[in-house]
């Protein structure tokens, strides 16, 4: 067994849905020298949703609902977790409250990471909280938007994994796992988690992108650079991810300090192509993205050290349009891929003196993503 080190203290961090709020694009500002000016909210249309609570992971599906994750500010605590509640929403309607399932032998069943499937259905991590918490475990499981039946997918252990991603067949896919400063990506299989099993090369810097998962020792992290949020096209072979290879030969926060890059790839066909970037900088260089389902484009959250810029990116020339300014945290772009709903937070102030106004006030808004009909 390997020593709950990094991992359990990640574990522990992640038993909140706040850690997923704040793993977001940008949420804590830091200095920067650029010019004063206000800061408004993320532009959109909004829509309508739980209020004072907090939002994340909207996953936008084919019957037209976006369906998401709330934490209200009086949240119910069960042990070490909290008992979050599920929503779905859709333009012209009012949100509606949903009830998943509850495992047989869980004093909690927890539901998270929520996705579009390649089937319509919805992508989950479901994990269910034991009496101790060296007992629990997840699975990836496959939700009947219709009549919420949840089917497994795969049973994935003791950690949690973040961003899982699914081939069109549904018997493998990717995953990443966030270790503290050493995230990295796995394979996902019915049977549980495999490791990439060569290193990978991002502009002649390789490295093995499963190592950390397996071996939790410093050496092992200082080596390696990092990378996170696999995510397949339609094709059901060529990966989108993040990495960073300057993180490789570092330690600590000068880890987190490293550019990103958005790369495409295709396993155990070459290496990785960058597409964009450098993307994040200053003490906080968050960056997410959500690729439209045609793999034509992505929409980049880059936090720039003073607001969230989305971005849409062409992933074969690499153009990138500034799309909007504000503050945000996940996304789901829609089916037809003309537009991006963002669980997005109120930041006002300035430039220089930014202030969350709370991050029990969260909204989903939509933004259209100006392609041509």
């Amino acid at each position: 067994m390997r020593p709950p080190t990094r991992r359990a203290r990640t574990l522990a961090l992640s038993a909140a849905l706040l850690a997923v709020v704040l793993s977001g694009c940008g949420l804590l500002p830091v200095p920067a020298p650029v010019p004063d000016h206000p800061l408004r909210p993320l532009p959109g249309a909004p829509l309508s949703a739980p209020v004072d609570t907090m939002l994340a992971q909207p996953a936008w599906l084919p019957d037209g609902w976006i369906y998401y994750l709330s934490d209200p500010d009086d949240m119910e605590r069960v042990g070490h977790l909290h008992r979050t509640r599920y929503w779905r929403s859709r333009p012209g309607a009012e949100p509606q409250q949903l009830t998943l399932p509850d495992l047989a032998g869980c004093r909690l069943t927890r539901y998270d990471q929520f996705d579009r499937l390649p089937d319509g259905r919805l992508g989950a991590q479901r994990q269910c909280l034991t009496e101790d918490v060296h007992d629990d475990w997840y699975d990836q499981v496959a939700i009947d938007p219709e009549t919420m039946r949840v089917d497994k997918l795969a049973r994935t252990g003791r950690w949690p994994l973040n961003s899982i991603t699914w081939a069109p067949s549904l018997d493998h896919g990717y995953a990443a796992y966030y270790d503290e400063f050493c995230p990295g990506l796995l394979r996902v299989i019915p049977a549980g988690t495999a490791r990439f099993p060569d290193p990978v090369d991002f502009d002649g810097v390789a490295w093995p992108i499963s190592e950390t998962y397996f071996d939790e020792s410093e050496a092992a992290c200082k080596r390696n650079g990092s990378t996170r949020q696999p995510q397949l096209l339609a094709d059901g072979v060529t990966l989108l991810l993040l990495a960073s290879p300057g993180a490789a030969g570092r330690q600590g926060s000068a880890r987190e300090n490293q550019r990103w890059f958005l790369y495409r790839w295709q396993p155990g066909a070459g290496a990785p192509v960058r597409v964009a970037g450098p993307f994040g900088r200053g003490l906080d260089p968050v960056v997410s993205y959500a690729a439209t389902p045609d793999g034509r484009y992505a929409v980049v959250c880059d936090s720039n050290g003073v607001a969230d810029r989305f971005l849409r990116v062409d992933l074969h020339s690499g153009e990138t349009v500034l799309l909007a300014e504000g503050h945000g945290n996940q996304m789901s772009v829609s089916p037809d891929g003309r537009q991006v709903v963002v669980a997005a937070y109120p930041y006002l102030g300035s430039a220089r003196e930014p202030v969350l106004a709370s991050i029990y006030r969260m909204e989903l808004r939509l933004i259209d993503l100006g392609l041509a009909s």
